[in-house]
Parts: structure tokens; sequence; C-alpha cells
């Protein structure tokens, strides 16, 4: 009678919080596999598993705990069982899933990671991604937490494992739920953003002071912004409102951020842009609940381009009116309408609703010069009904060529 062969058990042994799973070389001749594991309390192996198969995953077994298996491989001789010696033990510890939390400092802009500790965890990898991206190894460390430097966009995904290791073993716990940087980087720019726009004071010719801007000195002396979210604008230029809330949309996600629209109250996240049409202001939410927010905002209350924050705006005063969502969130839930190109140049559309040629009603706004003999600018807002019928519009000078 041909002994059985002695199977080898494979050093890639998966774990998670609640399994272990084996997978071993298969034997020539043999009908099947029994698993042992070890059972201190009666110090020795136990057989846990009879399978045909090369693989078998335990799930018996609890989180922090060390355990060892051996395989034997089996065949029938003469309707009697016939084992295999059996292979070499292998170890493992089965470790927890480490909870992860984020932080980022407002001044210096690097993101705290913070994990839980891992029972009979001998280190930790924290492993990183951008949108779209694979995920890469950042650091290992024995540390319950590190330090990272990213901007804002493009969004940077992060997740935590923890590894334990002895001699030649080596098993790691199933990665932590995925968290983005993201959220906690516009929360601590926002606040680093009230530090250097303080309320109370006014934005003006791009920086903060305690004048109010000369209004009545004409639109070409007043606040204006060039950037990327450039909506109702004079040759790229944003004003006033408008122009502090694209900055500030810059400042906290950078230039190079996309840009697009939102359908919904429901989709709105700190950070986010609010153009509302008929109070004709534009704005930056900090917070939001199911029937409010609260904003950042100048020219709002007193005129003269006053910084404000934390204002609150009811949802039906927001509803109320025509008004549009912007976000440059990556991973928005977006309406699929690209913001980039609603506005080029001194004109476009601001708002539209419906599809095809036949709108729902829309806003246009935009700066223009009338008559280019006599070149004075005009602040135009025309509202237009289904197939492009104008319901309303007003025309306002601004200032002089």
């Amino acid at each position: 009678m041909t002994a059985l062969g002695t199977p080898v058990i494979k050093d890639e042994i998966t774990t998670t919080s609640k399994s272990v799973t084996l997978s071993w070389k298969a034997v020539s001749g043999a009908k099947g596999y029994a698993v042992y594991r070890y059972d201190s309390s009666k110090n020795r192996y136990v057989k846990v598993k009879y399978t045909s198969k090369t693989t078998w995953t335990d799930t018996g077994v609890k989180s922090g705990r060390k355990y060892l298996y051996k395989v034997k491989a089996y065949k029938k001789v003469d309707g009697k069982t016939v084992y295999s010696k059996a292979s070499e033990a292998v170890s493992c510890r089965v470790l927890s899933v480490p909870s992860v939390s984020l932080s980022t400092n407002r001044k210096t802009g690097k993101t705290t990671i913070k994990w839980s500790k891992v029972k009979n965890a001998t280190s930790y990898r924290v492993y990183t991604k951008e949108t779209g991206g694979t995920w890469q190894l950042k650091k290992e460390t024995t540390a319950l937490s590190c330090t990272i430097k990213c901007k804002v966009y493009p969004e940077i995904f992060v997740s935590v494992k923890a590894v334990y290791s002895e001699d030649d073993t080596e098993n790691t716990s199933e990665a932590s739920k995925t968290s983005s940087l993201i959220q906690s980087k516009v929360k601590a720019k926002l606040e680093y953003l009230e530090t250097v726009y303080a309320p109370g004071r006014y934005w003006n010719n791009g920086g903060v002071s305690d004048t109010p801007c000369n209004h009545d000195a004409g639109l070409r002396y007043c606040n204006k912004y060039l950037g990327a979210p450039t909506y109702f604008t004079v040759g790229g230029w944003s004003i006033q409102c408008n122009g502090f809330a694209c900055m500030m949309s810059d400042a906290i996600f950078g230039k190079s951020a996309p840009i697009s629209t939102l359908s919904s109250w429901d989709e709105l996240q700190p950070g986010d842009m609010i153009r509302l049409y008929s109070s004709v202001h534009s704005l930056i939410v900090l917070t939001k609940t199911d029937t409010a927010i609260t904003v950042a905002e100048c020219n709002a209350i007193g005129g003269g381009c006053i910084i404000a924050w934390h204002r609150e705006i009811s949802r039906s005063k927001v509803e109320g009116q025509d008004h549009l969502y912007l976000t440059r969130y990556p991973d928005s839930k977006s309406d699929g309408t690209s913001a980039v190109g609603l506005v080029t140049g001194t004109s476009g559309i601001c708002s539209k609703k419906g599809s095809g040629k036949n709108y729902g009603t829309f806003y246009q706004e935009r700066i223009c010069i009338i008559n280019s003999s006599d070149p004075k600018y005009y602040y135009v807002s025309t509202k237009y009904g289904k197939k492009g019928y104008i319901l309303k519009s007003s025309v306002t000078m601004l200032f002089e060529g």
C-alpha cells in the first residue's frame, strides 16, 4: 500500500475578525483531508473538520487569540480510514479591525489619522489612494497615529490594517472602513478662513480691513475676484458677495478642483456654494440640517462688503426662490451638469431645469456692454420660461468703460 504524502499548508493564511482561511497543496491519492486545531484546555490538537477540498475557513474563532492548525490527508483502504502524517503546524493571530478617526489642523493643514489599539497587533499599516487610483502603503508604524499633509483636492482616502508578525509568521486584519480626508480638511479650512476673514470686518480690495467697500464709487472700484468658479462675471471677475464666495471656494478646495451642480438640498455639504437669484446673493455653506443652513458670506447685512459667519437661513427661504447649488466635492452626487461653462466670457446660462430645447424656468445673469460706441458696463438679469420666453428682465448700469 502506497503511503499518502504529507500536506503542506500554504503560507498565505487569510484572517478576518471572525474567521481564518487555510489552504494546502493537494495530495495524490487522497480522498479528503482532516483539519486539526490546537486546544489549549486539552493540550493537544483536536479534529475540527473533514473536507474534500484543499481549503477551509474556520468561523469558530475570536479576535485577539492565537490559533494553531495541522492538516492530514486520508483515504479509505478495505473500509478503513488511513491517514498521512500531519503537516507542520501553522499559527496565526485573529486581529480585530482598527477603528479610524481623522482630525485636521486648521493652521498647518496636516491631517492626523488615529486608530484604535488592536490586541496582539505588532504594527499597523496605513494605506492611501486618490480618487480613481490604487491603494498605496503610506506608512507602517507601531504607534496609534500618523500625520500626513495633502490638499483637499484631489480627494485622498485612507485605510488602516493591524499586523501580527512573529518569526516567519505574518498576518493582517481586514482593512478598516475607508475614510475620506476631505470632510476633515474642509472643516479645518473653514475654521481657519474664519480667523483670516473675521466676522464684522470688511472684504476690501481682496483682503480684509475695518473700512467698508465704497460701493458709491462704482463697481469698477468694488471688490472682485478672479478664480476658478467665476460665475456672473465681468471678463472673468466675480464681484461682491459672489466674488467672496468664489474666493472662499478656491481657498477651500483649490483652483484645480472640479465644479458641478447639485440637484437637491439633501446633497449639500460644508464648503458648497449657493447662488440665490431673487436675493441676488452668493454664499458658502458651513453647516446643514434638514431645515436650515448656516453660512459664510459678505455684503448680506449692512452693505459695504461686511463679512458675516454662521447666519442661519431656513430651507424654505432658499427653496422658495430660484437657486443654484454648486459643489466641488469629487464624489458628490452631482446631477451630471458641469458648472464649468455655465457662464463663459460675459454671458451664459446660470441655471436651467428640464431637458432638450424645452427648458423649465432658468435665469441668465451677465455683465456686458450694450453700446460699443459709448462703452458702459451693465448688469443684465433675465428670467426665462419654457421654450425660452422672457418672463422678466432688468438692466442696471454698473460703471462706464
